[in-house]
């Protein structure tokens, strides 16, 4: 992989991290005009679903094994969605925490890990192996 490569795909991890960073600690976050969309759960397990994705290519930057690589990405990605929750009930009095939004968190997580594995392992991992 190239070395601008992996660059971008660690910037864009970190650049997605912090634009969900900002919508779960602002008093007022932007509210998506379509009505699916304006569900707060399925706002959560779109966004923490994206950031495994982006984690998962981030990640793949460091670890050989793919399996490791998904199931990090999922861990980081669900630890991020707790500690947010945990940092909106204590550093903001607009927002509140929810067990709710960190199962729908996990939910995205580990729906994008498990597709993010198979993905790699079934049609990227086949493609290699036709080339060789």
């Amino acid at each position: 992989m190239k070395p601008f490569h992996r660059i971008a795909r660690i910037a864009v991890f970190f650049l997605f991290a912090g634009i969900i960073l900002w919508g779960s600690l602002d008093a007022h976050p932007p509210v998506p005009q379509w009505s699916f969309l304006a569900w707060d759960k399925a706002q959560h397990t779109l966004a923490y679903g994206v950031l495994t994705l982006l984690a998962g290519g981030a990640l793949a930057v460091f670890v050989r094994s793919m399996a490791a690589t998904w199931i990090l990405a999922f861990l980081l990605s669900l630890s991020y969605g707790i500690i947010l929750e945990y940092l909106q009930k204590y550093m903001t009095r607009t927002r509140s925490f929810e067990i709710n939004d960190m199962v729908a968190d996990g939910l995205g997580s580990l729906c994008c890990a498990i597709a993010g594995f198979a993905w790699y392992r079934f049609i990227v991992r086949d493609r290699k192996e036709q080339r060789s």
